[in-house]
């Protein structure tokens, strides 16, 4: 992995299935899913960064966490 932290690790791929469907329906509006609003949080706690460097964070960690779970 890529990044060596992730507040997705310890959930089920049918937790992350849901996050990837709200993901996914914000995306098509143009908008960040609130769902995620929780581990940017925690990401931004972690490491100090504005909320906008935590949300990119968290959104590539996410998609890194499913390609390991459903992937590889």
């Amino acid at each position: 992995m890529l990044y060596s932290y992730s507040p997705f690790k310890g959930l089920s791929k049918k937790e992350l299935k849901r996050l990837y469907e709200d993901r996914k329906q914000a995306q098509e509006q143009g908008l960040r899913p609130r769902s995620f609003d929780p581990f940017i949080k925690e990401v931004q706690n972690n490491f100090m960064m504005s909320f906008g460097d935590a949300w990119r964070y968290t959104d590539t960690v996410f998609l890194e966490e499913i390609a390991q779970k459903y992937f590889a």
